[in-house]
């Protein structure tokens, strides 16, 4: 991996960042959702020439963030219609 600031090969991988997940936030949001968090968790890496802290998503990750800033906007927007519903039916 090479360093975006000063452009050394000598880097460090500390592996992925959250690496553990939480078991009660998989089981209120759902396993599939909990996946595509876990898939889109960028790898942290550290420059050895320069010191510097930089995070790289592979295209998979990137793939997987996506997905999962589509499916919260998809929800919030489902959950926004909902409450429009039932706040029109309840002024008839």
């Amino acid at each position: 991996m090479t360093c975006p600031f000063c452009k050394s090969d000598d880097t460090h991988s500390h592996g992925k960042r959250y690496s553990v997940y939480p078991t009660g936030i998989v089981a209120i949001v759902g396993l599939p959702f909990a996946m595509l968090h876990q898939a889109s968790a960028p790898y942290d890496y550290d420059c050895n020439q320069c010191g510097k802290h930089f995070l790289h998503r592979t295209t998979p990750a990137r793939i997987a963030r996506i997905l999962l800033v589509f499916i919260v906007a998809a929800l919030i927007a489902m959950f926004v219609i909902l409450i429009i519903g039932f706040l029109a039916g309840m002024i008839r």
